[in-house]
């Protein structure tokens, strides 16, 4: 039985969810390529029924519409994809990876939620039999690459500690030796003597405290070669890591150089092990424990981290999504804080999307409301016959004034035929909701990031929950983009007519479906809705977000799902105090499009305006034209 709680985050000041109940166990494989990682993970997956995540599995799926990601980049999927793993509930799962540095081993432990109980395996063997190995086998790892990987390996130690960080446990070495096989390894249990492992090669000569201290020096000289203000201080970090050496006891007589830099990095907070390997080329050891890591490229401010990579695989798990979520995750990490305006990579992330999520069946299950609301069935049972093409439809217009209302109204095909004076065909062929896919990406949003709209019910007033909903709704927009193109997509595969809803603020949306949707194929059609006085919509949007708010905090108090939280959401983030700016700028934008003064934007669709008539008794109308239709419930 699981139960979900609340704890602090070693990390940051958000807090962490910790899945109580059973424990999550991680059984990490490191050790230098061709060493039996792969086969072992396999043969130890399939005796505790686990899932395996490869690090180098995941570096091939990477690439999504343009170059693959980088280094670290690839590094975070991986972190990613487990701790999804484990927030889903997945009580054992498997990682292999070289993980020859300290300082990765120590980035994906407490990338770990807190509690995991962390289990290693390190797999050595003579460079002789691993390059042996490695040339029986189909591998791009070139014997260079195996060669400076062995010789630069460090073996587990002292890193693996910390507040709130699972501790390795001891002594689990693997000595894969010629003819010794993955079930060999498994059915002893995975524990070897240290007495079993090769020989390291010896290193200098020096006394450790000199080669402790040379190696500091280095640091100093590495830390200050661009800024010679900062030697002073660098110095005084040397001196006390000196001081903390003799009270350290953990630190090893044999890799007395590794742990003066894990030391420097603990006590300076730097990450110098790839400048420091290139410092260190004739280095007195001959073995020095350093890393060389690709170069990272600056880091986009607003990608996705791991953490809430992990959390949203976690809220689609809840609603049944099953396929694996290393692609998934690999997608959102590189494309989830990108802008969505650039649309044809938005689209070309959103046919990647639906393969992640196991396509369309799939989807229709993860994303229910989405689907069923937005009545995909109907449209598709209802796609226009040869000759006539289908229709795609952008809603525009201030919010809270029943633009989606309007279009279920049994009046919108009649008001349509009215607005539309150009248009000669038969009106009952005109799109309604009945007959088309209304894309709403509200409802994929609430899907989406369903743990972060549970945390806002709570908030008191409409304004701070109004501030609030935007917020996830600016995060999430590109993640709940690509999905919205991917189900669109797959209904212009089959031709049935969809709706997309905008408040018209700029002509991005008209671009996103001339894009997507070719002249020669689809009908395109916007129907601009305006009302009489924006006192309506201001009261309108403040009633529904208190609705909304109400329904949320009763959800909680009846102690309701994640699946029972995406059902709240009643419409789109603006509150009443922003909607002057909005219907100033949408205004303006339909008056550009309308007047043919917004370059090729709207040029060979059909153009409808809707009048809604507000009133204070709330008896509402609409119109096309001359005709006031009534709205019913």
């Amino acid at each position: 039985m699981f139960m979900s709680g609340r704890v602090p985050s070693h990390r940051a000041a958000e807090e962490e969810v910790l899945i109580l109940g059973i424990m999550s166990t991680i059984y990490i494989l490191l050790g230098p390529p061709a060493a039996g990682k792969t086969s072992f993970s396999t043969t130890l997956a399939s005796h505790l029924s686990a899932p395996v995540v490869s690090f180098d599995s995941v570096a091939g799926t990477v690439s999504t519409g343009g170059s693959d990601l980088s280094y670290r980049q690839t590094r975070a999927v991986g972190e990613a994809t487990v701790r999804a793993l484990i927030l889903s509930g997945t009580s054992t799962v498997v990682v292999e990876d070289t993980f020859h540095l300290r300082s990765l081993r120590k980035s994906f432990v407490r990338s770990l939620p807190p509690g995991t109980n962390v289990k290693w395996v390190h797999f050595v063997g003579e460079i002789a039999v691993l390059l042996e190995r490695n040339r029986k086998r189909v591998t791009d790892v070139s014997e260079e690459s195996l060669r400076k990987v062995f010789n630069l390996f460090q073996p587990p130690g002292s890193e693996m500690k910390g507040e709130g960080v699972p501790v390795f446990e001891r002594g689990n070495v693997v000595h894969m030796k010629e003819g010794m096989s993955a079930e060999d390894v498994v059915r002893k249990g995975c524990f070897w003597s240290k007495e079993d492992a090769p020989p390291l090669p010896p290193l200098s000569q020096q006394p450790p405290q000199d080669v402790f201290d040379l190696t500091l020096r280095k640091l100093v000289s590495l830390s200050v070669s661009k800024d010679v203000s900062r030697a002073k201080h660098a110095n005084d970090v040397r001196k006390s890591v000196l001081k903390l050496r003799k009270e350290d006891k953990s630190i090893s007589t044999e890799y007395v150089e590794a742990d003066a830099i894990r030391m420097w990095e603990d006590a300076k907070g730097d990450d110098v092990t790839t400048e420091y390997a290139e410092l260190s080329q004739s280095s007195s050891t001959q073995r020095p424990d350093l890393p060389e890591e690709p170069p990272s490229p600056p880091s986009d401010p607003n990608a996705f981290t791991p953490q809430e990579t992990a959390a949203i695989i976690s809220n689609l798990r809840t609603f049944g999504f099953a396929s694996s979520p290393s692609d998934l995750t690999s997608l959102i990490l590189a494309k989830g804080g990108k802008s969505h305006k650039d649309w044809e990579h938005t689209i070309a992330c959103g046919e990647k999307m639906m393969e992640c999520l196991g396509g369309m069946e799939s989807v229709k299950k993860v994303f229910e409301r989405t689907v069923v609301d937005g009545r995909w069935e109907q449209a598709a049972s209802s796609r226009p016959s040869s000759p006539n093409k289908p229709w795609v439809v952008l809603v525009t217009g201030l919010n809270g004034i029943r633009k989606s209302t309007s279009l279920d109204q049994p009046w919108i095909q009649d008001a349509l035929a009215e607005a539309l004076p150009t248009f000669t065909g038969d009106k009952s062929t005109l799109p309604c909701s009945k007959n088309s896919f209304f894309r709403q990406l509200d409802y994929m949003m609430c899907a989406v990031a369903a743990d972060r709209f549970k945390n806002i019910y709570a908030i008191p007033d409409v304004e701070t929950y109004s501030s609030e909903k935007a917020k996830i709704f600016s995060r999430y927009r590109m993640v709940s983009e690509m999905l919205g193109a991917g189900l669109l997509l797959e209904a212009k595969k089959v031709g049935m007519n969809v709706m997309l809803e905008t408040s018209g603020r700029d002509v991005a949306m008209y671009k996103y479906v001339d894009i997507l949707f070719p002249d020669d194929s689809y009908n395109k059609l916007v129907i601009n809705f305006e009302i009489n006085d924006i006192k309506y919509a201001e009261k309108s949007v403040d009633l529904r977000m208190e609705r909304e708010m109400n329904l949320g905090r009763e959800v909680l108090e009846k102690g309701g799902s994640l699946a029972d939280i995406t059902k709240v959401n009643l419409g789109g983030p603006y509150g009443s105090a922003v909607l002057a700016g909005v219907k100033q700028d949408s205004e303006r934008v339909w008056k550009e499009v309308t007047e043919g003064r917004a370059g090729d934007v709207g040029k060979g669709w059909y153009l409808a305006s809707i009048r809604i008539e507000g009133n204070e008794d709330g008896a509402w109308t609409a119109s096309g034209g001359k005709t006031k239709h009534n709205f019913v419930r």
